[in-house]
């Protein structure tokens, strides 16, 4: 199809009176049934930005039918893209196609969408979105914007493939990470994991609507997870807020007054939220889901149907600060417990031998930030606080074959047995312990991502057998130390989150200085509860050495 002559048609057809226009177009096209479907397409795209403002765009459900059928059109050929090989479509809606793409000199994939029609306004329109959305963490950025046989494109950061939970290792399996294909594949969220999200999500949209654009999609489907990160994506229906056109109604995520503004933004907003923490589209109110009540209240407020109670954008990020505040604190509490729960443990299983360790173990761990599947490098030191999404692997030596164990107290209160790899069997016997093991593919490592707060790490070294994990865990329901973990829960009111990693290392009940605990020392003697309960496992006569490592969580 000529291009020139599909805008020349066009261009006659804005100045025929609107009554006569569809005849006269048909009568034109001469039986040029796509290129009727074009114009017809361009000449509602033109009614509604006339209406709506610049970066509007039409709500496909408002576009009515041409008065004869006209077969769907497939996708168009791939353009030319500078440096970059289109490998398959991903998606297609009613204003473009979005494309797998590889760059030919990098090899780096990436996606690029191509809009089929635009005009000036919109062109300028997406500069101004591509300014705001370089400034936010939040937002996916818009790397390039180009233009190629009079249609437009953007070149934007992949979604991470939700099939291997990584980056792209082969286009034909690929599928984007989103909000929605996570819930479906691992269940809803936990309450922290949904403040954490939420936060992040609410700022984007506040840095939005202070730049007067309104994203007017939100929804599950649009928000996905680039490099371990959650941001909010497809800007098909990004406007003006000024605009009063209606655009996009998504079911159960518009407000009865339609979309297109900043309260439908915050609106949908906590319907999505809602999906996290249920995994159900949100036909019903929003009170039903199953929520604690610092969350509850907050979606609650963002769900209203009276758009002068639900808020702005800025009053969202502030309730869904307050939440995960308290839920950070409520996690470490259960953490410390657990803690507590597991040392309790470890003194019930006395064992008759007392090992004699020479030399202690070598306890090193790495933090990777980024994908460590695809980094052939050596990961650096722990140089500070971690990101959720980060990972750790543990690099532990013996003097020589040991018993031992390593398992994580997690952010989110769970108690996890690294290694060995099941909890049913007695521990291993090694002299080299790495965790997780590496592979041809890369680098594998132990995510971070159970929510912000304090993690924990321990490693119990000992010469003679010690019980199963799960012998333990049975031991510990019938002796439950109540009083104990009273006097832990008071203890970590006061317990704040430390400002970067420390080790600990401890033998025969003593804090030892290996030259990895020298700046742990000075903290404050708000963490001494900490040291004292693994120093209590040292003591054990089946323990000789005991390290552990505190690692904090923040965004």
């Amino acid at each position: 199809m000529d291009s020139s002559h599909l805008k020349m048609l066009f261009g006659e057809s804005i100045a025929v009176v609107d009554a006569d226009r569809e005849s006269w177009l048909t009568e034109q096209c001469a039986g040029d049934l796509v290129l009727e479907r074009k114009c017809l397409a361009l000449l509602r795209a033109h009614e509604e930005a006339q209406r709506a403002g610049f970066l509007a765009v039409p709500d496909p459900t408002a576009i009515t039918a041409p008065t004869k059928a006209i077969p769907e059109e497939p996708l168009d050929q791939p353009l030319d893209i500078p440096d970059h090989e289109l490998i398959r479509p991903l998606a297609r809606g009613g204003f473009g196609h979005v494309w797998l793409a590889r760059n030919r000199h990098t090899d780096r994939y990436c996606a690029i969408k191509i809009v089929d029609y635009f005009f000036d306004a919109e062109l300028e329109g997406i500069r101004h979105l591509q300014h705001c959305t370089e400034r936010h963490p939040h937002l996916l950025p818009i790397d390039h914007v180009g233009v190629s046989d009079a249609r437009l494109f953007c070149i934007m950061p992949l979604a991470d493939n939700a099939a291997t939970a990584g980056k792209v290792t082969s286009p034909s399996e690929y599928v984007p990470c989103s909000l929605e294909t996570e819930v479906k594949r691992k269940g809803p969220w936990t309450e922290s994991a949904i403040a954490d999200l939420g936060v992040g999500l609410a700022d984007a949209l506040q840095s939005l609507h202070q730049s007067g654009l309104v994203h007017g999609d939100v929804k599950p489907p649009n928000v996905l997870r680039v490099d371990g990160r959650w941001t909010l994506a497809d800007y098909s229906l990004v406007g003006s807020a000024d605009a009063d056109a209606p655009r996009g109604r998504s079911a159960g995520y518009t407000p009865t007054e339609g979309g297109g503004s900043p309260g439908a933004d915050v609106y949908a907003l906590g319907k999505t939220l809602a999906f996290a923490s249920t995994g159900k589209a949100p036909t019903d109110p929003c009170q039903s889901t199953p929520m604690r009540s610092e969350l509850r209240r907050a979606v609650e407020r963002m769900c209203s149907t009276d758009p002068s109670a639900r808020g702005t954008a800025t009053q969202a990020l502030q309730d869904l600060k307050r939440v995960k505040h308290a839920t950070s604190r409520r996690h470490t509490r259960t953490l410390v417990l657990s803690c507590a729960a597991l040392i309790a443990l470890l003194a019930i299983g006395r064992m008759i031998i007392a090992p004699t360790i020479v030399e202690p173990p070598s306890f090193t761990a790495h933090l990777f930030r980024g994908n460590p599947a695809i980094d052939r490098g050596r990961p650096a030191e722990l140089p500070g606080p971690a990101s959720p999404g980060d990972g750790l692997c543990f690099d532990v030596r013996f003097d020589k074959s040991r018993h031992a164990y390593l398992f994580a107290c997690l952010a989110n209160g769970q108690i996890v047995l690294c290694a060995p790899d099941t909890s049913a069997t007695a521990p291993m016997r090694t002299s080299t312990l790495i965790y997780p093991e590496q592979s041809d593919e890369g680098v594998t490592a132990y995510w971070l991502d159970e929510g912000t707060g304090a993690y924990l790490f321990v490693l119990v070294t000992g010469t003679a057998d010690l019980p199963a994990f799960d012998a333990w865990q049975a031991q510990l329901a019938d002796q439950n130390s109540t009083s104990l973990a009273s006097t832990w829960q008071r203890a970590l009111d006061q317990l704040p989150l430390p400002p970067q990693p420390y080790k600990l290392r401890f033998a025969q009940g003593k804090q030892t200085d290996a030259g990895t605990s020298r700046g742990a020392s000075q903290r404050a003697v708000a963490d001494q509860p900490l040291r004292d309960m693994l120093a209590s496992i040292s003591r054990e006569k089946h323990v000789a050495w005991v390290d552990a490592l505190v690692v904090p969580v923040e965004d």
